[in-house]
């Protein structure tokens, strides 16, 4: 009995170090000259694979397949914190040294939507050293960015020094981050059929947030969408409680593209979150006119410190909305830019992607009620004109949802469009909303309409799995 026990041990740190040696020679990938993309894309390809075939051939295979499950997923957990625990060892340009100007600013009673102010609390600063012209020009010549309540954010960061804010700030969305991956975790399970071990879809799951495209990609830069994530989380879980009024105001307060899904509140009359939104909204107003004065307010709306952001920065590689897209083709194309051109262009573009998700979330509520709501955040990354690469996590509980619903009633088939998906993420986050918003809109459609299209996809998996 004492002999097995051991063997069984043995057995299980065998498998486990296999797991891990896995994982790191697919990571020493992207040390010879591949992607780092492709060694990720292996490893998740790899790891649905064992379990997939662990429960078609043969029973016995489960444990090894198990640890070996387990050890990537514990070196995937130890470069998940190396990542975090680097992104302490330098202080990034962008975006964490204009937080930390906006917070100056804030705290300085000076009027923050007024550049003059904006130069003389960063020459107080001295941060000429630091900064390059690129933060005068972005930020120091165009105020405050965002309405006066999204201050609020910021303002704790002008009481530190800068070494001191960047630690703590640091601290929080890292913190923040923890907490989305075990939401996620707890709230949208892995759930598959009784054949699979429950202890190795947890690992799978753990895996697949880990190798998300970007996991980390916000946090290295100090970027908010962790904590954009966190409430969007709450949104998901409580979206017919009268909480997710108070979550949306504290979404639009963080990240103002949460604006597009009061849309989906509205179009579903749904006055309980409504209210709540409205009476949550006029109490923050209201703190905000006793702190920063009403007229910060009228002075955002008559002279908004978006008309004095440089188009440049839409144009730039980092901005993934349809507007940014836009701009790069016309200069791609025609070798100029002509920045009200495409503005319009945006506009007219808008309406039918608004119309249409009107439209298929409609469609979506008769099947699933949270489908019909995810449609609006893709939209809303689609549709706000500074959407970053960085904002991608904000999809990870969508892709897992979709993974949980099943579409194609065979989880190897899933996984093949979950691994597509995570390949379109790594090379581009437009490109990966379009083919979700398009998703969306095909699986809205009634089941007659997609009977060819499944019916080819099963057909094309079982293939694939008798090979």
């Amino acid at each position: 009995m004492l002999n097995k026990r051991y063997q069984s041990l043995y057995q299980s740190i065998f498998w486990t170090v296999m797991g891990i040696t896995f994982a790191i020679l697919t990571y020493l990938l992207s040390k010879i000259g591949f992607k780092e993309s492709i060694s990720k894309t292996i490893l998740f390809f790899s790891s649905c694979i064992l379990v997939h075939y662990s429960v078609i051939k043969q029973k016995k295979y489960e444990i090894p397949v198990s640890f070996a499950v387990l050890g990537i997923l514990l070196f995937l957990i130890g470069d998940f914190f190396y990542d975090l625990a680097q992104s302490y060892l330098h202080i990034p340009l962008w975006d964490f040294m204009c937080f930390y100007l906006f917070g100056n600013v804030g705290i300085s009673g000076l009027n923050f939507y007024d550049p003059h102010a904006f130069m003389q609390v960063f020459n107080n600063l001295n941060l000429h050293s630091i900064v390059g012209d690129g933060l005068t020009h972005e930020v120091v010549n165009v105020g405050f960015w965002y309405p006066p309540p999204s201050m609020f954010l910021f303002l704790p960061l002008g009481i530190f020094s800068l070494k001191t804010g960047y630690i703590i700030w640091q601290t929080v969305i890292i913190l923040f981050l923890l907490l989305d991956i075990l939401l996620i975790i707890k709230w949208f399970p892995y759930n598959l059929n009784s054949a699979y071990n429950k202890k190795t879809t947890g690992f799978l799951l753990a895996i697949l947030i880990l190798l998300f495209p970007s996991i980390t990609g916000s946090i290295l830069i100090s970027q908010t969408p962790s904590i954009f994530l966190f409430f969007l989380i709450l949104i998901l879980k409580y979206s017919d409680n009268w909480k997710s009024g108070i979550y949306l105001v504290l979404l639009i307060i963080i990240k103002p593209l949460a604006i597009f899904f009061l849309l989906y509140f509205l179009f579903y009359k749904n006055w309980k979150v409504l209210i709540s939104c409205l009476i949550t909204g006029c109490l923050i107003i209201g703190v905000s006119s006793l702190c920063f004065g009403f007229n910060s307010f009228i002075i955002f709306l008559k002279s908004p410190p978006t008309n004095r952001i440089p188009f440049e920065i839409f144009y730039e590689s980092t901005e993934q909305s349809l507007f940014a897209v836009l701009l790069r083709l016309q200069h791609r194309f025609y070798g100029s830019i002509n920045f009200q051109n495409i503005k319009i262009l945006t506009y007219i573009l808008s309406v039918p992607f608004i119309l249409i998700s009107f439209y298929s979330s409609k469609l979506l509520s008769k099947k699933n009620p949270l489908l019909a709501f995810m449609i609006f955040i893709i939209l809303a990354l689609l549709l706000y004109p500074n959407t970053l690469v960085s904002y991608i996590i904000i999809l990870i509980p969508i892709m897992i949802y979709l993974l949980n619903q099943n579409p194609f009633k065979n989880n190897f088939v899933n996984w093949i469009i979950l691994f597509f998906l995570y390949t379109v993420g790594h090379y581009s986050f437009f490109l990966l909303n379009i083919v979700l918003w398009l998703g969306f809109i095909i699986w809205s459609l009634p089941y007659k309409y997609n009977l060819i299209e499944r019916q080819w996809i099963r057909h094309a998996a079982g293939s694939i799995i008798e090979k």
